[in-house]
């Protein structure tokens, strides 16, 4: 019930925010918690809801924080941690959200976690060692072990015709 109540009062106060683009302010963000599918988070265990920035135009959704009102935390991200997923996730794009207006955005979201008594956390940019590389594919030769095994599945099924034949004489 207590990730109900932060997702309704969340639509409340943040039905009419939107983050824009300060380049051309062409592209506009609607603000969004996500509510669980019930009214049960199984214990805590589902009480994970997103802040998500959606685009009004239809283009990728960005996530920017979390909050579990269950366990009393919320987590917000950075400009530059935004930054820097997006540029990863779409091939060095830059980010469509003005920082001025996102940087507004976050005070606001501070605010309205903390009036429900969440502890924030602000995660900054990503460190260099935790970025996801995508690797070449690489082929790998069969395993001598799995070779070994189809060796002697061979053996077994050549065994197991001699002994038919054996044993019904079907000799040519």
């Amino acid at each position: 019930m207590q990730a109900l109540k932060l997702a309704e009062t969340f639509r409340a106060q943040f039905r009419s925010s939107v983050v824009m683009n300060g380049a051309t302010g062409a592209s506009k963000f609607r603000v969004e918690l996500s509510a669980p599918d019930g009214p049960s988070t199984a214990g805590g265990k589902l009480a994970i809801q997103h802040v998500k920035l959606i685009p009004e135009d239809g283009g990728a959704t960005i996530v920017a924080g979390w909050a579990n009102a269950a366990e009393r935390i919320a987590e917000l991200r950075a400009y530059e941690h935004l930054e820097t997923v997006y540029a990863q996730r779409f091939s060095g794009a830059v980010l469509p959200i003005d920082r001025r207006h996102y940087t507004t955005l976050l005070g606001r979201l501070q605010n309205f976690f903390k009036s429900f008594g969440l502890a924030i956390t602000f995660v900054e940019a990503p460190r260099p060692d935790m970025v996801s590389t995508t690797l070449p594919l690489v082929e790998r030769s069969p395993k001598p072990t799995l070779i070994i095994l189809l060796a002697l599945l061979g053996l077994v099924i050549v065994a197991a015709v001699a002994s038919y034949v054996l044993q019904h004489r079907i000799l040519y």
